[in-house]
């Protein structure tokens, strides 16, 4: 009863925050139209992602291939119709159902390297026991990115074209640069998000503080160092083991603090280190990272 009452509440803030309707059940991300998750499906090079685009063309793929990715044996007969089986609170309810077991640990579609990292670092048992979904409020570039961009007074119209997005290349030499802002930014991200949790902390909080004040000037001259052109980005200071937000599964973790040993997903990070992350993955405490993904691409900007 318990659970349910937590999968209710985190649906609630789900809606409320974001535009999400529809997840895919592989990799949990969301999406606000049918047809913005069939393009993620077509796509998306793998036989599974595949499958789930194929229900009116192939049935028998298509159902092998959704069980498979919900973790879930439903039968043909009591599957939603059409887009419905994708419907966010149909996922929520169902994902993992097959492997709710008393002894179940490890949370779906997490790398369960990362897991046995984690707790060998904070010396005890992870209590992550599911992905925690929540959604982090995005925020979008006013002005394109990049060293090559000089700022215009100029208010940006939608009719215009869009800056060409592109990651920055070599990460290596990019994280040297930002580690030399950091000085200056620490105040003012000590200030943003305060190194204490304010309230009562519950199970079903993420543990994560997101600033209530105006980012894009302040963290503009980082944004410059790692992309060019108009990006979607969000920044966050963790309190607790938690897994990154819901809306920003693909995307580049900057990480602007840490309170070393750290993990994102299951590779140790340091100071001024930019991971990628494809999929919801596990976060340690004591980060505060500053996150960033193209509008349209998955391009993992560290190959």
């Amino acid at each position: 009863m318990a659970d349910l009452e937590r999968k209710v509440v985190t649906l609630r803030r789900i809606i409320q925050q974001t535009s999400i309707r529809y997840l895919c059940p592989i990799c949990l991300k969301g999406f606000p139209r049918p047809d913005t998750l069939y393009d993620h499906f077509r796509k998306t090079k793998d036989d599974t992602h595949e499958g789930l685009s194929m229900r009116r063309t192939d049935f028998k793929r298509f159902i092998s291939s959704y069980q498979a990715a919900l973790g879930a044996s439903i039968p043909a007969a009591e599957l939603p119709v059409d887009n419905k089986c994708f419907d966010l609170q149909y996922v929520l309810e169902h994902h993992g159902q097959d492997s709710e077991k008393p002894d179940d640990t490890i949370a779906p579609d997490i790398d369960t390297s990362a897991s046995r990292t984690s707790s060998y670092l904070y010396g005890h048992y992870s209590a992550l026991r599911r992905p925690i979904l929540y959604a982090a409020l995005a925020h979008c570039d006013r002005e394109p990115r990049g060293h090559k961009y000089e700022p215009t007074p100029e208010k940006v119209l939608p009719s215009m074209e869009p800056a060409c997005f592109r990651w920055a290349r070599p990460l290596g030499q990019v994280e040297i640069k930002i580690r030399a802002l950091l000085p200056q930014l620490e105040n003012w991200l000590n200030g943003t998000l305060p190194s204490s949790m304010p309230g009562e902390s519950h199970s079903d909080n993420p543990g994560i503080l997101l600033p209530t004040v105006d980012i894009e000037i302040p963290l503009a001259p980082i944004r410059d160092l790692l992309y060019e052109g108009f990006g979607i980005y969000t920044l966050l200071r963790t309190y607790k083991e938690t897994f990154t937000p819901l809306n920003f599964c693909s995307a580049l973790y900057t990480v602007l603090h840490v309170d070393e040993p750290a993990l994102i997903g299951h590779r140790k990070v340091s100071l001024g280190q930019s991971v990628w992350v494809s999929r919801q993955s596990a976060l340690s405490a004591g980060l505060i990272v500053l996150v960033c993904k193209a509008p349209d691409t998955i391009d993992d900007p560290t190959v």
